[in-house]
């Protein structure tokens, strides 16, 4: 088993970008990628996972302030 911390960042537009280097990359990542950074939101995921880094994280978004949900492959 291994430790990883994922952080994944997200915006209104239900755009998300995930990066296991750090929450500024995630930010970085998600602006190049939208083209703009309002609305944007940071979390931070520690994971144990049976392989050193996950295959695919993918971050859904809600349309309100309800809990985000993560799928990890």
């Amino acid at each position: 088993m291994s430790g990883i911390t994922v952080w994944i960042a997200y915006n209104t537009d239900d755009e998300c970008f995930a990066s296991h280097e750090g929450a500024e990359e995630a930010l970085d990542g998600l602006v190049e990628s939208s083209g703009h950074g309002e609305g944007v939101r940071v979390i931070e995921l520690r994971l144990t996972l049976p392989s050193v880094k996950p295959l695919a994280v993918e971050a859904v978004i809600p349309e309100r302030d309800e809990p985000v949900t993560i799928r990890i492959a």
